[in-house]
């Protein structure tokens, strides 16, 4: 029969022996400077391509189009571009343009159009879609499909094939926020002169961008079509 009677004393030698080494290690500055390494260190992060396109896709009578802006994930959605969202707005624009063409002289020949793009609008509505396709509204989410991407310059959408000779950049989501303004609205009509923008004392910063926009080197977004019969070039994923 094996004996115990020494394992209280083989016991007590092995916890000796290991109290030892933990306090040398304790105590030894190699391992506490390698252990702070190791808790130093963080787990890399994988990179998630950065979002700067907007899709945005809906029906014409011609068939499905579909126009790329230069948006962060945050402003695409229908509420971004639906400025003006109700009867009191566009209520309110319609009476500043009345006071600007009675009190303006040198605004008339830009008044009178912007006259006629707000006659037919029904809120919720876009002034950046009026312009562009001649929306009226109201604009719903079941006519608009919001899908985003890296950027439209990856999708082939600023090749020469939908953007013309003086095109620079597309607008980014601050610059397209500044369009939403009588001002801004009433200085995109090409019949606006620029004695009419000093009168109203327009910002030197809304002339050069509105100018810019109206001389086609920014562009607000490109626009292309699932299939042929449209206005649009087909977009560059369905040739």
């Amino acid at each position: 029969m094996t004996s115990y009677k020494f394992a209280p004393a083989i016991l007590g030698l092995i916890c000796t022996f290991l109290f030892h080494c933990i306090q040398e290690n304790a105590s030894n500055p190699s391992l506490q400077l390698a252990l702070i390494e190791v808790q130093s260190q963080t787990v890399p992060k994988l990179e998630v391509p950065e979002i700067k396109a907007c899709l945005v896709s809906n029906q014409i009578a011609t068939g499905k189009i579909t126009t790329c802006y230069e948006l962060e994930k945050d402003k695409c959605n229908l509420d971004f571009f639906n400025n003006i969202r109700t009867p009191t707005t566009l209520q309110n624009r319609r009476d500043d343009l009345n006071f600007i063409s009675i009190n303006f002289p040198s605004c008339a020949t830009g008044t009178g159009p912007l006259f006629t793009k707000y006659f037919n609008l029904q809120t919720p509505a876009s002034m950046l879609w009026k312009d562009a396709f001649g929306f009226n509204g109201a604009n719903n989410e079941s006519q608009f499909q919001f899908t985003n991407q890296k950027s439209c310059k990856s999708l082939g959408l600023e090749s020469s094939a939908f953007v013309t000779g003086s095109f620079s950049r597309l607008l980014n989501g601050n610059e397209l926020s500044k369009l939403d303004s009588l001002e801004a609205e009433l200085a995109l009509i090409p019949a606006t002169t620029a004695t009419c923008m000093n009168d109203l004392n327009f910002s030197t910063e809304l002339i050069a961008l509105t100018q810019n926009i109206k001389n086609g080197i920014l562009l607000r977004g490109v626009t292309c079509s699932f299939q042929t019969g449209t206005a649009y070039p087909l977009c560059p994923w369905v040739l």
